[in-house]
């Protein structure tokens, strides 16, 4: 199966690139009822799954998948019943929901002394001990491993649940989680004065400090440090969408009390705006700008969103006011008299929307807020660094371990401290950074900014200061490409450090009907993705000649290859 749908690709290995595959083992779906009670790993399960890497005389990435998606196995329900392996938030333990269809399992990723961990890592340890088992020629295909799969912590409703407009409520609240809270602070801060000192807390003891996790708005507090809600960290998102049909990428201004505070590009992708006005032409019309109002004084703040317009008057998108309020929560004074700057108020070529702020926010700055998100991020970067440590004593260390995350910040509308995804996607801890790229991002502006970031960045005594190589997990721009084009996105992502593109594929025998709204099939039209099919067949067959079809075409200077070049992926199937 694998080898007939790569070879319908095209060659499988050119000047650029070499075509292999991604091998899909979901762990949970390698354990049966065992006839003593319990369950046991079906070691010809995990042999049947790892003899591909021996038969298919290609390279492969091995995905040990286990994560919040279920995998239709029957220890899944069971694990499911017991609260040590949940995610939980103020009000208990996320129950299993359902994500477009598929099933969700909120596990935890504050603690590793439940069944679950202890599942994962019985069944990591099979796969290991089967791959290392192969022929060394076998083995030699394998070009890395990537680790678990979007790992990040969770939150109710997650189909909708991603952006500012629902009730916020995040995890992990559990007993574990609130005991590590308290040392993570001690061993910041060393004495509990000195953490009241910092956030102007009267804290007596660190039994005291407990995770905020209450809305001023709407709870009853026993103190401040327990407020909670979008905002409390001290960031406020200033995003929206614009298309301007006389230029491309147009520039956003985010004005406050008439002084420039932010200057965002509309390029990040809105899919939702191009499904509803599909005249537009295009989803990448987003933006985005982030207030940091912790040294703001109390009061009110007066928000002007403006378009650049090159030889005219800025044109005004909306103006929001905002409320800094204090402790104790007193009348915040007045927006303060200011110049206001002339601005244009209608343009017909313009269409646009400014989504956030909502008009009177009220923002309750918590000090002690930040240092939860910061801890809840390391729960997250933490869980998987110990999954990747298991293959350190095996014959899989000795291969690259990437990660295998979502990046929140390129959709503008969601909010990312839900997720608390940032320390897995930053240097120093020992992993590669696989990302899953989809629309924008995938084409490379923006991923390549943040990845220019983090770069120059210390992280730490032996360390590397950035990421050399990055890999991408999954891979759809959204719309259409043909071949030079993709061509050209393929070779920046590879000048930027990518060791390998993986998108999905159905497989070549197949007459089913195309699942996955992502295969990259010609029976597939959603997105494009017929047409991209064939733009990887273009690339592919083109070989050295692209370089004469690629006028017109961006293009960064390009390395010599890396020990692996792009990769194009195949799911292996779960049945």
């Amino acid at each position: 199966m694998v080898s007939q749908t790569l070879d319908a690709l095209g060659p499988s290995t050119t000047e650029d690139y070499v075509v292999g595959y991604t091998l899909h083992i979901p762990l949970l779906q390698l354990f049966r009822p065992s006839e003593t009670g319990g369950w046991r790993v079906d070691r010809e399960a995990v042999h049947r799954l790892v003899a591909t890497v021996a038969e298919v005389p290609r390279p492969v990435l091995l995905y040990l998948f286990s994560t919040h998606f279920g995998v239709e196995s029957q220890i899944e329900a069971e694990l499911a019943r017991d609260p040590k392996n949940m995610a939980v938030t103020v009000d208990g333990p996320l129950p299993p929901d359902r994500y477009y269809g598929i099933p969700i399992y909120p596990w935890s990723v504050a603690r590793r002394d439940n069944e679950l961990t202890h599942r994962r890592e019985e069944a990591i340890g099979a796969v290991a001990e089967a791959v290392c088992a192969l022929p060394r020629p076998a083995q030699q295909r394998i070009v890395g491993t990537t680790i678990l799969g979007e790992v990040h912590q969770l939150f109710p409703d997650f189909s909708a649940g991603m952006g500012f407009d629902r009730a916020y409520r995040i995890t992990d609240y559990s007993p574990v989680s609130v005991e590590g809270f308290q040392r993570f602070l001690q061993h910041r801060f060393g004495t509990v004065q000195a953490l009241n000192a910092a956030i102007g807390a009267q804290f007596e003891s660190w039994q005291e400090v407990l995770p905020p996790g209450r809305d001023i708005r709407s709870d009853t507090l026993r103190r401040f440090e327990e407020h909670l809600d979008p905002y409390a960290h001290g960031i406020v998102p200033v995003s929206g969408w614009v298309f301007d049909q006389r230029q491309r990428q147009p520039t956003i201004r985010v004005l406050v009390n008439g002084q420039e505070r932010g200057v965002s590009k509309a390029r990040l992708g809105r899919q939702d705006v191009a499904e509803a006005l599909p005249g537009l032409g295009t989803a990448d019309v987003g933006w985005r700008v982030d207030l940091d109002v912790r040294t703001w004084a109390p009061g009110r703040y007066a928000v002007e969103v403006v378009l650049d317009r090159p030889g005219d008057l800025p044109l005004l998108l909306g103006v929001r006011e905002i409320a800094l309020v204090d402790r104790a929560q007193s009348t915040p004074p007045p927006v303060p008299p200011y110049t206001r700057q002339p601005f244009a108020t209608d343009d017909p070529g313009v269409r646009f929307a400014v989504d956030t702020p909502k008009p009177g926010l009220a923002v309750f700055v918590n000090p002690l807020v930040p240092w939860w998100h910061a801890f809840r991020a390391l729960q997250v970067r933490d869980h998987l660094q110990h999954f990747a440590r298991l293959l350190d004593k095996t014959c899989l260390g000795e291969r690259p371990v990437f990660t295998h995350q979502i990046i929140p910040f390129t959709n503008p509308g969601w909010d990312s401290t839900r997720f608390a995804s940032e320390a897995s996607l930053q240097p120093g801890h020992g992993m590669e950074l696989g990302i899953s790229l989809y629309g924008e991002a995938a084409m490379g502006a923006s991923v390549q900014e943040w990845l220019g970031q983090q770069r120059g960045q210390p992280v730490g005594p032996g360390q590397a200061s950035f990421f050399r190589r990055y890999g991408v997990t999954e891979f759809h721009p959204l719309r259409p490409l043909e071949a030079a084009e993709l061509h050209g996105v393929l070779q920046g992502h590879r000048a930027e450090g990518a060791q390998f593109v993986s998108f999905f594929l159905e497989p070549a025998h197949s007459q089913a009907p195309v699942a996955n709204w992502a295969s990259f099939d010609r029976r597939n039209t959603q997105y494009g993705s017929d047409r991209l099919y064939t733009a990887v067949q273009g690339v592919l067959a083109a070989r050295n000649g692209m370089q004469t079809r690629c006028e017109g075409v961006e293009r960064r200077a390009i390395r010599p290859p890396d020990t692996l070049a792009s990769r194009a992926g195949v799911p292996y199937s779960n049945r």
